[in-house]
């Protein structure tokens, strides 16, 4: 095909691998929420404090995922262990699950989507690595090229999945719909590994290991009063990876207010989706299921990508530090839509479901502006031997977001709009830091 000209034959089965793996997990993570406030009958905040759990979990494992690759396995044998856990716990969702209310296991829930979460979390940092090792130095504009797919793939897998998955569960149970993304994953293990052949495989290297840890550890132990706290440091490792660790550490500071917009974001697979279930399914004649709503996000993202590119970042000339503001900012504005229409929820008032259309909208602009700039900056402000320390700090941030969530909803400390108005006034009030520390950031070239 014209479409894919010029891409390693390897770089296909990477691209199926990934399409099939995200149809399973946003498949699976779709019905998850509802699965577990009507069948498991947990009340809706503590289902919610689990759900950012186990999402908390999908990006906690990319660490140790990363490192068994880089210095066990190779990223080959690393996606295929981790897969069959992965095979292993949606099938383990789907045979304890149940399709009437209390006949659901929780302690078989509990297992799956552990497996789940290790197999997805290990997988991750791979997948993207497998796929750039397939090609040389000297072919930039194809690595870009199957990038755009990779970011496409992600997107069209989870679109569909959105849709499908609420689809098939409302006809034929839980049982069925959580099968469906088992088979699915295992419809990924069997691409992958029919590409074995034609990869180019990068060998584990146990011997290579970070120096930003031996250097901040070093420079702790030896500040002086009165001097530079890495003046020691440079006195004894080279000045480059120093001035790597004090970038990294400024990339921190950005990082840690980006933890909010996270803390939000993946609520539309949450909150958002109860929300959806007590409004007005109808729109047009048709019936929409609450679960369908998240797929609003893919789609969006699709649309919105060319057109932010094309019009809006020529236009504006914002550097990707005002980009992520702006994304951190916007965030806030759809948490405080959401919280607009909950407040006439409360209110008694029935609201059509489509009215969510538009934090939705709101959200996934942030997301544009925020996800997909944030680990691009990263890597500009990071020398190659410490791009692997600022990737895994990046999935931390979607960690502690998730963790934060779930904090807040198992203890059930806000309720009702005030839930929703918490994140929103929290993101936006901490625009005003955020200005202050993107002000003072100097721009390093490694």
């Amino acid at each position: 095909m014209k479409l894919f000209a010029g891409l390693p034959k390897s770089s296909l089965f990477v691209l199926g691998n990934e399409t099939a793996e995200r149809f399973s997990y946003y498949g699976m993570r779709a019905i998850l929420i509802l699965y577990m406030t009507t069948i498991i009958q947990l009340e809706s905040h503590r289902a919610t404090g689990l759900y950012h759990m186990f999402m908390s979990a999908n990006y906690l494992m990319p660490i140790f995922g990363a490192i068994i690759a880089d210095r066990y396995l190779g990223r080959f044998n690393t996606i295929m262990t981790f897969s069959i856990a992965y095979m292993i716990g949606n099938f383990t969702l789907a045979l304890t699950a149940g399709n009437t209310p209390g006949m659901g296991s929780e302690m078989g829930m509990m297992i799956g989507l552990t497996l789940i979460a290790i197999g997805s979390g290990g997988i991750k940092p791979c997948v993207s690595a497998l796929l750039g090792d397939q090609f040389k130095t000297d072919e930039p504009d194809l690595k870009t090229k199957a990038f755009n797919f990779f970011y496409f793939s992600i997107n069209f897998g989870s679109f569909f999945a959105s849709l499908l998955i609420p689809f098939i569960q409302n006809h034929y149970g839980y049982k069925v719909a959580f099968a469906i993304p088992g088979f699915l994953m295992m419809l990924a293990t069997i691409i992958l590994y029919m590409g074995k052949r034609h990869y180019t495989m990068v060998k584990p290297n146990r011997a290579e290991k970070s120096v930003f840890f031996p250097i901040l550890s070093y420079a702790i132990k030896t500040r002086n009063e009165g001097k530079s706290f890495f003046a020691k440091a440079y006195e004894k490792f080279p000045q480059e990876s120093v001035d790597g660790v004090i970038s990294v550490l400024n990339v921190l500071k950005i990082y840690a207010i980006i933890i909010v917009f996270w803390s939000m974001f993946d609520q539309k697979g949450s909150t958002w989706v109860l929300q959806a279930a007590a409004m007005d399914l109808n729109f047009l004649g048709m019936s929409i299921l609450p679960s369908m709503m998240p797929a609003l996000n893919p789609i969006m993202v699709m649309a919105l990508i060319p057109i932010m590119v094309g019009v809006v970042y020529p236009t504006f000339k914002w550097t990707p530090l005002q980009k992520i503001g702006v994304g951190i900012f916007v965030g806030g504005l759809a948490f405080c839509m959401i919280g607009v229409i909950q407040h006439f929820l409360d209110a008694g008032q029935k609201i059509n479901v489509m009215w969510q259309f538009f934090p939705y909208l709101t959200l996934t602009l942030a997301e544009v502006l925020v996800s997909i700039t944030g680990l691009e900056f990263a890597y500009t402000q990071s020398p190659k031997s410490m791009k692997s320390i600022v990737t895994s700090f990046w999935l931390l941030t979607t960690f502690l977001g998730n963790m934060v969530a779930a904090v807040i909803a198992e203890f059930n400390i806000f309720s009702g709009p005030m839930f929703f108005y918490f994140f929103g006034f929290m993101a936006i009030a901490l625009c005003v830091p955020y200005y202050f520390l993107a002000r003072g950031y100097k721009i390093r070239n490694f």
